[in-house]
């Protein structure tokens, strides 16, 4: 990740998956109600970093948890 952007908290690109990264949750937190105000997205974190999404629809629909969904894509299960 390089430079923090002065707009939104942003450090750069995430090396793990490409997104957006914020250097820390509350920061995430902020910059995802400014960008998507009244969208429900929730804050995860990424490596060093945080990002914000939807939740999978496996999770929203109660057939995995979000820890589930994490270890999966880490390749742990």
């Amino acid at each position: 990740m390089t430079g923090r952007s002065k707009t939104n908290g942003q450090v750069g690109t995430c090396v793990v998956c490409g997104k957006r990264g914020y250097a820390s949750k509350q920061t995430a937190k902020r910059a995802m109600k400014r960008l998507y105000p009244g969208d429900h997205q929730s804050v995860y974190r990424c490596g060093d970093v945080y990002h914000f999404g939807h939740l999978p629809m496996q999770v929203r629909s109660g057939k995995k948890s979000r820890s589930d969904v994490r270890e999966s894509r880490r390749g742990w299960s």
